[in-house]
């Protein structure tokens, strides 16, 4: 079954910077959603894109997962390295009813997520 999110004026997050987070954000970059980045770095391309105001960067060490009821978030994407970070940062989510998905955990997600990048 494929299902199309219509993410149109939606809040989305990317936890993480790298080229996984970079994979994702452009899987949705044309939808007209807001991407807000948290992460301590960032690859060249997310840099490029925060640049041109495209997406924006909240710059921090992922400690904790206040950030999600600061931000209020319609959609989390985790895509660090720290799989215990990306855990809780989606169970979180999940209880909040927040729509999540992990790169690293794909079967715990509430939806796929392939990308073509």
């Amino acid at each position: 079954m494929i299902i199309n999110l219509n993410l149109k004026d939606k809040k989305i997050i990317v936890v993480g910077g790298g080229n996984e987070a970079e994979k994702r954000i452009k899987s949705i970059l044309n939808e007209k959603c807001e991407i807000i980045v948290i992460s301590d770095s960032v690859n060249a391309e997310i840099s490029k894109l925060v640049k041109i105001k495209q997406i924006k960067l909240k710059k921090q060490k992922i400690e904790n997962i206040k950030f999600i009821s600061e931000l209020k978030p319609d959609l989390i994407i985790t895509t660090t390295n720290d799989k215990k970070i990306n855990q809780k940062i989606i169970d979180h989510a999940q209880k909040k009813k927040i729509i999540s998905y992990s790169s690293d955990n794909p079967e715990n997600s509430d939806f796929s997520n392939g990308c073509n990048y």
